[in-house]
């Protein structure tokens, strides 16, 4: 049998059970980047990591693009967030 695709919403205010067809919008690829922040998170940005390896001290930037993950490290944060915003604007061109 095929199937043909079904189509990924988005809850534009993050409350899945809040169905209002305004609060619905087609899910981009991108919008993985607009999940709600954990509460460990110490960029303040989605996708961008501390990390620590012996003594070598970086900022990681992983995203998804064509289906398959991606990453690129950086030696600050402003660094991170900068390439990460130049992302998000090619992605939605």
């Amino acid at each position: 049998m095929i199937y043909s695709e079904w189509k990924i919403i988005d809850h534009i205010n993050r409350n899945g059970l809040d169905n209002h067809e305004i609060n619905l919008r087609d899910r981009l690829k991108i919008n993985q980047l607009n999940h709600k922040l954990h509460k460990n998170n110490t960029s303040g940005y989605n996708g961008i990591t501390f990390l620590k390896v012996g003594d070598y001290r970086y900022w990681d930037f992983t995203w998804s693009e064509n289906e398959k993950r991606k990453h690129k490290i950086f030696k600050t944060k402003q660094e991170a967030i900068d390439f990460k915003l130049a992302i998000i604007k090619l992605q939605t061109i």
